[in-house]
């Protein structure tokens, strides 16, 4: 049965599903690529809106090695985090 509430959509979206699991802890773009099973590039345009959108934000970067460039860390932006207790927004884990 689909989704009506909006809520609940956003919830059942890849967006959705992306700062479900940033609430859950920080991740990079592959992480959450692999939990998803996505692409890096659909997670990063998707990033890009919720950064811009102020609920999510760049917390660091992690290197996995002395090779290549390191990995950026992303979390839920503080300042959202009023939003989280309202469904509404980003609903509750």
């Amino acid at each position: 049965m689909a989704r009506t509430n909006p809520t609940d959509r956003f919830l059942d979206s890849t967006r959705g599903k992306i700062v479900d699991l940033l609430r859950r802890r920080s991740r990079t773009v592959d992480e959450l690529a692999a939990e998803l099973g996505v692409t890096d590039n659909a997670v990063r345009l998707h990033l890009g809106t919720l950064e811009r959108d102020g609920i999510v934000r760049s917390s660091g970067v992690r290197r996995d090695g002395a090779v290549g460039k390191p990995a950026t860390i992303y979390d839920v932006d503080p300042s959202a985090e009023p939003l989280q207790g309202r469904r509404g927004c980003l609903g509750d884990a």
